[in-house]
């Protein structure tokens, strides 16, 4: 339905939008102001390069916002590690060989096309997104097509908060987004071509390039049943799963840099582009998000009150610092020729004697009290954040930590981050490691599976970052326990060791702590192998029966035909 839209009922669906974000757009606004002034206003226009810090007097929330911001990446998808593998559908395919290999050749291209994309500064911008105002927005799409190779590479891109809008689907996941942003004439035919527009830009854009327009860019579903299934560049933009639309929706201002006008022209708003696209272009992860609504609700949402309180204590204090380090003073009415001069070697004239002419007056400000308090509200801010939980597993000082403790740690993470993980991995790491599988596919940049590979454009994600090492990790704690209290006993009842299967344990925790699946074998080879052991020492058994029977038969020939001879 949304394709048959004029550009005019495009912008009145962004309003009715934007009406049901208003809401959160409000609390946004403290945040930016509070915690991430470096981010671009979310409801107000502000000229280029304007200065955004006259509402902070203490950065505790902004620094802690960034430090845990860059723990839940290093925990999720850390840079230049792996943290994911691909795996087919079906586990029995995975065990393989050919099948094995080329998975894990697939996860390495897909890993150096993250690598050589900008997706690890996007990303960590996008959870610092998360963490302060709950919801975050990244566009991502294909490079440029290149003639020197057949995938063109990935580029990422965050969205700042309140230049989007969004909207669920009936399983609650986001599949409709609007954006809006700024572009100057110049770069909009640069892009579209020369005749991408009305005359009346056309006119102004030959006059004045650098005018700047607004331009909303939307992508919706389609009707399943207006959709051609597959993967395959041969299908028709207009068939694919998801409509595009580019257009001018008016003039900008000049100044404007994130923000949106309030009321944008709609009698020239018109059409650049529409499109098709196999995958949904925005990662759109919430880090909680509460029944009934569409946004994300965040640890900043949670620390506000605390940032704005300690915040205005701050304040008041550095006015009674001012007040401590330069008092008001009290002068006798006529007991100063002149003025006070509070200066160095300044002279000050008086009629009498200068201490009842004028004094001091202490403000009777208590900074301990104050100190205590400011240390109470940082202490709560930096738990709201769980900056505490989430360097827990670092080792403090020069002693590492044992294996236990660090064990504890990573379970106690786990319950802080398990909720939040489950969540980006539907929201973001599954949707970006498959539509990547599947943008590889589609332009060739993967080799072509093997004949035992039946995969329509899907794949299974397994995820290997440390969250997700620390979740298997509990499976090798328990196998060691168990070895720890089994292993002794076995020594005086070796009839214990027959309730556990030990080849599977092996495989158990090489799977774990993520052993390549090159140096691992799979269960038929060692189902194979261990049925020639069988073979082999049964062989061995009746081959020793056999010289047993053959040494008994020599001991036994001689007496028989003693016997014989002396019956003879």
């Amino acid at each position: 339905m949304a394709a048959e839209l004029s550009p005019q009922d495009h912008l009145r669906r962004i309003t009715g939008l934007e009406r049901d974000a208003s809401n959160f757009r409000n609390i946004w606004t403290e945040l930016q102001q509070y915690v991430a002034p470096w981010r671009d206003p979310v409801n107000n226009q502000t000229s280029r390069g304007q200065k955004q810090t006259d509402r902070i007097f203490d950065s505790t929330a902004s620094n802690l916002s960034v430090l845990a911001a860059s723990a839940v990446h290093g925990l999720t998808m850390p840079a230049g590690t792996k943290w994911f593998s691909v795996a087919h559908p079906d586990p029995k395919t995975n065990e393989i060989v050919p099948v094995g290999r080329w998975l894990e050749g697939t996860q390495l291209k897909i890993n150096a096309a993250f690598d050589q994309s900008n997706l690890a500064q996007e990303s960590q911008e996008l959870i610092t997104d998360l963490l302060i105002f709950g919801t975050g927005c990244m566009y991502w799409e294909l490079q440029p097509p290149s003639a020197l190779k057949a995938f063109p590479g990935l580029r990422f891109r965050t969205m700042p908060p309140g230049s989007y809008v969004i909207a669920e689907n009936a399983d609650g996941l986001v599949d409709t987004v609007y954006r809006k942003f700024t572009l100057s004439a110049e770069a909009i035919q640069r892009r579209w071509g020369a005749d991408s527009g009305q005359e009346v830009m056309k006119k102004l854009a030959a006059n004045q390039p650098d005018a700047r327009f607004t331009i909303v860019h939307g992508v919706w579903p389609r009707d399943p049943r207006s959709v051609t299934p597959g993967n395959d560049l041969r299908i028709p933009v207009g068939r694919r799963p998801y409509a595009e639309i580019w257009m001018v929706a008016g003039e900008a201002t000049q100044s404007g840099v994130g923000a949106i006008p309030a009321q944008t022209p709609s009698n020239n708003a018109h059409v650049l582009s529409k499109d098709g696209r196999f995958e949904f272009p925005f990662l759109v992860p919430r880090w909680r998000k509460m029944s009934g609504e569409t946004y994300g609700r965040s640890p900043g949402i949670d620390a506000l009150p605390d940032i704005r309180t300690l915040n205005k204590a701050v304040e008041l204090r550095l006015k009674a610092w001012s007040l401590a380090i330069a008092p008001p003073m009290a002068v006798s009415d006529r007991g100063v020729i002149g003025e006070v001069r509070l200066v160095p070697f300044g002279r000050i004239n008086t009629r009498g004697n200068p201490r009842e002419a004028f004094e001091t007056l202490d403000i009777g400000a208590n900074f301990n009290v104050a100190n205590f308090q400011e240390e109470q509200l940082r202490d709560q801010i930096r738990r709201s954040f769980f900056v505490d939980q989430l360097q827990a597993h670092a080792s403090q000082g020069l002693s590492p930590k044992s294996a236990t403790e660090v064990s504890i740690s990573f379970e106690l993470m786990m319950r802080i981050l398990g909720p939040v993980a489950s969540r980006l991995s539907v929201e973001l790491l599954a949707p970006l490691i498959r539509g990547t599988f599947k943008m590889m596919q589609r332009t060739g940049g993967l080799e072509e599976p093997p004949g035992e590979v039946l995969i329509d454009g899907d794949i299974a994600v397994v995820y290997q970052g440390p969250l997700a090492r620390a979740q298997s990790i509990q499976e090798v704690d328990a196998i060691t326990r168990l070895l720890q209290v089994v292993l002794p006993i076995a020594e005086s009842h070796p009839e214990v060791m027959a309730w556990y299967d030990f080849s599977e344990m092996g495989k158990v925790i090489g799977e774990a702590v993520s052993v390549p699946k090159s140096v691992m074998k799979t269960r038929k080879q060692v189902e194979q192998e261990q049925a020639a052991q069988q073979e082999a020492a049964g062989a061995q058994q009746e081959q020793s029966d056999l010289l047993g029977s053959a040494e008994i038969l020599n001991k036994i020939a001689p007496a028989a035909i003693a016997g014989q001879r002396a019956q003879g």
